[in-house]
């Protein structure tokens, strides 16, 4: 059924878990192995951490558990250089009494948690291991995927290429072909929402950009009754054609209301569920999925319910600067033909910032290959943090700066919801009023070409 909570054990039916614990307290490690071994891992255990990077190098962990202190190499530089190495793995960090700034970090690094020493709940150990487990395995086969449907969009090309060739396609007809594509580019763009909803405490900032004439990418925000706002970010396989009109199937086929009800909420999860079978029912026989982030706010109280079909982590900024990634709960749409779908709750309060976001932006690489990634991402919404209306411009000058001549080869979709105070929204109402009649492109202009929308100013 949808939103049923997933029992942690789970995660271990069929393959047990590949963990390396790195302690350099031998009494620590041999607590953790024990603990893990017990529920069917295959566990390692090193107390060194110079032999940790030859020990991933040479094996096929899914999960490292390292302490944050240690002689020589601590957590942090083993996260940093296990990046620079490109190691697949999901990092848990083991933190003592005031090293709590130094763990928050490390997520901002990539780690996927971190649990203080002493451990006194090995339940909880036990739970964060094995979702750290399954999110590995998730992303291991959103990445198998996405191969995929590369590989068989170089196959098309390849033949459509041929065909040309063969057929000797006229100037004219190459000049109708690029007319029909504007034309869809244009159906489209008419997909996006004209106006973003707001409210006296919430606030929504987004951009969309497609790589080509039409790509795959999709966002939305809607009022849903009189105390709901539901948002999300879709982003289908591939590029061009293929992908844009999986989008218009989504969008077709998303069913934010109950049946019958429009004026009241689906849970995320049923609705990502629902839309799972219409699309599955349509899609049959194809390698094509589409990957999205759902958000339901009810703006009374500013409580949330947040799931995720296989899409990129969305990043929750805290008036203080701390850092939450919110991961995908479930596969994406099109993968699995009935894929359970978790919920997280989530209480939004005063200075948060939500992003949503495809991963056009995060893969966006220097000119060593290095990814702009989640750090470049939450430096950005840091920075501009007490200005909402300056973090997408901002990451949108930063990611295309990050990338060079290479600019953005995918498609790129954000969508931001700010929660500031009750004056501090009408602050921002009374901005946004100044700039009503300005376009969006003159709104401190992105360095790429894109569509860029704010909130309108009524309720």
């Amino acid at each position: 059924m949808p939103g049923r909570k997933l029992d942690d054990t789970e995660t271990l039916k069929g393959k047990p878990g590949r963990i390396l614990v790195v302690d350099d307290e031998p009494v620590v490690a041999e607590l953790v192995v024990t603990v893990l071994r017990a529920v069917g891992h295959e566990v390692t255990s090193l107390t060194d951490s110079a032999d940790v990077l030859q020990t991933l190098t040479d094996g096929h962990y899914e999960v490292v558990i390292t302490d944050l202190s240690m002689p020589g190499l601590s957590g942090l530089d083993l996260i940093r250089r296990g990046r620079e190495r490109g190691l697949d793995v999901q990092w848990i960090i083991f933190t003592g009494t005031g090293s709590y700034d130094d763990a928050i970090a490390a997520v901002r690094y990539g780690a996927y948690d971190y649990m203080r020493k002493p451990i006194r709940d090995l339940d909880v150990l036990r739970t964060t291991v094995a979702r750290a487990v399954a999110t590995h395995r998730l992303a291991a086969d959103r990445r198998r995927l996405v191969d995929l449907v590369a590989s068989r969009n170089r196959q098309l090309r390849d033949q459509m290429t041929a065909m040309e060739d063969a057929l000797g396609v006229t100037g004219a007809k190459a000049r109708d072909l690029a007319e029909d594509l504007d034309h869809a580019r244009r159906i489209e763009l008419s997909l996006l929402p004209p106006k973003l909803p707001y409210t006296e405490r919430i606030s929504f900032h987004a951009f969309y950009h497609a790589s080509q004439r039409v790509g795959g990418d999709l966002y939305d925000v809607m009022r849903i009754g009189p105390h709901h706002v539901a948002a999300y970010v879709a982003d289908a396989a591939g590029h061009g054609v293929s992908a844009a009109m999986m989008a218009v199937l989504v969008k077709q086929c998303i069913q934010p209301g109950e049946p019958g009800s429009p004026g009241v909420p689906q849970p995320p999860a049923a609705v990502l569920d629902a839309l799972t079978q219409r699309i599955n029912r349509q899609t049959e026989d194809t390698c094509l999925f589409v990957s999205m982030a759902y958000l339901l706010v009810d703006t009374r109280d500013l409580s949330a319910v947040f799931a995720s079909a296989g899409h990129p982590a969305a990043v929750l900024m805290s008036e203080d600067r701390t850092v939450r990634q919110l991961a995908f709960t479930g596969p994406a749409i099109g993968v699995q033909p009935d894929p359970i779908y978790r919920e997280v709750e989530l209480q939004l309060t005063e200075g948060d910032r939500l992003l949503l976001f495809t991963d056009g932006l995060t893969e966006v690489r220097d000119s060593d290959g290095a990814f702009f990634g989640h750090e470049g991402i939450c430096t950005a919404m840091g920075e501009h943090h007490d200005d909402p209306d300056r973090i997408v411009p901002e990451l949108l000058r930063r990611a295309s700066r990050f990338g060079g001549d290479e600019g953005f080869d995918d498609d790129v979709t954000m969508l931001l919801l700010s929660v500031d105070g009750l004056q501090h929204g009408k602050i921002h109402k009374q901005r946004r009023r100044s700039r009503s009649k300005l376009k969006p492109s003159s709104i401190d202009g992105p360095p790429a070409p894109g569509v860029v929308a704010s909130c309108n100013s009524e309720g």
